[in-house]
C-alpha cells in the first residue's frame, strides 16, 4: 500500500534520506550482470560465475588468475556480458 504524504515536511524528509542512503551508494563498487534471455544466451552467466570466483578470491586474500584485473576497478559497470563470435 502507497503511503499518502501529509506535508511537504513529509515530503523533504523522504527525500533527504533518499539522497543520503545514495550518497552511501555513489561510494560502493556496482557491477551489474544481466541474466535476461539474452544475456545468458551470451554467456552472462559465465561472466556472473568467473567474476563471483575472482571476488572469493580476492576475500579470501588469493590472487586472482585472470590477467585484467583493471576492470574491478571501474564503477557501476552494467550490462555486460561475454560473447562467443570470434
Amino acid at each position: 500500500m502507497i503511503k499518502q504524504l501529509k506535508s511537504v515536511a513529509e515530503l523533504n524528509s523522504i527525500y533527504e534520506s533518499a539522497k543520503a542512503k545514495q550518497a552511501v551508494l555513489d561510494t560502493q563498487t556496482q557491477v551489474k550482470v544481466h541474466l535476461g534471455s539474452c544475456g545468458i544466451a551470451s554467456g552472462a552467466d559465465k561472466v556472473l560465475e568467473a567474476f563471483n570466483k575472482q571476488l572469493a578470491a580476492k576475500k579470501t586474500g588469493e590472487k586472482p588468475n585472470s590477467s585484467s584485473t583493471s576492470s574491478w576497478k571501474k564503477r557501476h559497470v552494467s550490462g555486460f556480458a561475454a560473447s562467443n563470435r570470434r
